[in-house]
């Protein structure tokens, strides 16, 4: 088999990177034309190595080796004599990710897609072509069921469970009163629904909002800007356990503390 191996630079992560490399010692370690891609480090390294190597139909295999590990399926003590016959008898399936167009780009997300503004900027959502509201705030999150445990969960979103695919809005301390009231509450929107942003060019270059995709902020201009969302799915498949217990175990340890 031909893999490729993508670690993040934490200590930690160092003696798990030769302890897979020394499992693996069979299979050969190619730059390009892998069929495994094997990430090492928290969610937050899964999440960017995602949005930059997301190949066709290779098997990614999250090792994780940070704090919280929603994206990946194994930890250190995994790499044992039987990983390799465990790896290969799991099935790993493709998954939706939020498609995100702008006037010149195309892009996936992971996690969400945030707007920030400091100045309660309009932003007029539409949903499959019917405008929904015209919102004032601190900001929006939109993201797919994938991103429901990071950002979205500080925003009070909702917390989505494996194989609900949907699309989350969030609004982010919406402005209030008489003239403008908003929904106020996590939106969920099924897999096939289009999103679309809408903002106006905005009379001083530093009013205009800011784009932030899984953390990396994108370079939009200060014009009249649409922005449309689709869930798609990847090109990459993934080994992620979906059985409703393994997420109740994994939020459990994260999220709840109870004596």
């Amino acid at each position: 088999m031909k893999y490729k191996i993508f670690a993040s630079t934490t200590p930690q992560t160092e003696p798990v990177l030769n302890k897979l490399r020394a499992v693996l010692k069979t299979w050969q370690a190619v730059e390009n034309g892998y069929e495994y891609v094997f990430v090492l480090g928290g969610d937050g390294f899964f999440v960017s190595t995602l949005a930059n190597y997301n190949c066709d139909s290779c098997k990614v295999v999250g090792i994780n080796t940070g704090h919280i590990g929603f994206y990946t399926s194994f930890n250190g003590d995994d790499l044992d004599e039987n990983f390799i016959s465990k790896l290969t008898s799991f099935e790993f399936k493709k998954i939706n990710l939020l498609e995100v167009k702008t006037k010149n780009h195309s892009f996936l997300v992971l996690n969400e897609l945030a707007v920030y503004t400091n100045t309660a900027y309009p932003i007029n959502i539409f949903i499959d072509d019917n405008h929904w509201e015209s919102y004032r705030g601190s900001g929006l999150l939109i993201g797919p069921r994938t991103g429901s445990t990071a950002l979205a969960k500080s925003a009070k979103g909702a917390v989505i469970f494996p194989n609900v695919d949907v699309v989350q809005i969030i609004e982010l301390n919406p402005l209030l009163h008489p003239n403008q009231i908003t929904i106020q509450s996590p939106i969920i929107l099924p897999m096939q629904t289009k999103v679309e942003f809408r903002i106006k060019k905005a009379f001083k270059a530093e009013q205009f909002p800011n784009f932030y995709a899984d953390g990396i902020k994108l370079d939009l201009k200060n014009e009249d800007t649409s922005i449309s969302f689709q869930l798609v799915l990847s090109r990459s498949m993934f080994h992620a356990s979906l059985k409703t217990k393994d997420f109740i175990d994994k939020l459990k340890s994260t999220f709840i503390k109870q004596s």
